[in-house]
């Protein structure tokens, strides 16, 4: 016999990635501060069976470190709930100094050599210009 043991209840499962060089204790407390919070808000009392916490440091990653982040909801409010605690979570990050890296890109550019100028790069009379 089959059975669907999550008819009744589902999981907030996050995974969240800090920047290298964040105080992971602090992030941790940041996020068990706001999964209690949401835990005890009165919109979410009754639909939050298990406030969203830090199971684990998951990865040390390309980016920075990723925390593992389970809860469990009512099986109806998993996607409501989901993304009320990625908001409230994005806000108190902010609020803490705890940034989510994001991709940056470095452009290198190399001397095209003596004599070669780029396209679109001043010459030396523009660069004379107006220092007379």
């Amino acid at each position: 016999m089959a059975s669907n043991l999550t008819r009744t209840w589902s999981r907030i499962n996050q995974d969240v990635t800090v920047a290298y060089g964040t105080d992971i204790d602090k992030a941790i407390r940041v996020v068990e501060v706001v999964g209690r919070e949401m835990a005890d808000d009165p919109l979410w009392r009754r639909r939050v069976l298990e406030a969203p916490r830090v199971e684990r440091v998951e990865a040390l990653a390309e980016f920075g470190v990723t925390l593992k982040i389970l809860g469990s909801v009512r099986a109806a409010d998993q996607w409501a709930a989901s993304g009320d605690f990625r908001k409230r979570l994005l806000e108190a990050f902010a609020a803490n100094g705890i940034e989510i890296p994001r991709p940056q890109r470095v452009v290198l550019s190399r001397d095209p050599g003596p004599g070669i100028v780029p396209l679109g790069a001043p010459d030396q009379d523009d660069l004379a210009e107006g220092t007379e």
